[in-house]
């Protein structure tokens, strides 16, 4: 049986699909479920590594989209936030409202 080599981090981008939207098919991925899917993803992980995953996820989902497996690209207009991002606004709220 040949297996085509699977490019790097793609083993760990499946682990988190499975972990993350384990009953998901393709068939319902919109861009809500794929902005809560990212949300998700960054609660854990860092803004560049959110990038990753997203970019990653973006070019497997055009594939789908250009082999009718799905008819629009959920990952349009989707937003990468970041615990960066959260610590960040949980420390300027710290300073404008904590005395």
């Amino acid at each position: 049986m040949n297996h085509k080599p699977r490019p790097p981090g793609s083993n760990m981008a499946h682990q988190w699909l499975e972990k993350l939207i384990p009953t998901l098919a393709i068939k319902d991925l919109d861009r809500i479920a794929y902005q809560r899917l990212l949300n998700e993803y960054a609660k854990e992980h860092e803004r560049q590594t959110t990038m990753d995953f997203h970019h990653h996820l973006k070019c497997a989902i055009l594939d789908a989209v250009e082999e009718d497996l799905i008819i629009h690209d959920p990952t349009r207009k989707a937003k990468e936030k970041c615990k960066e991002i959260e610590r960040m606004h949980k420390k300027i709220r710290t300073i404008l409202y904590d005395p």
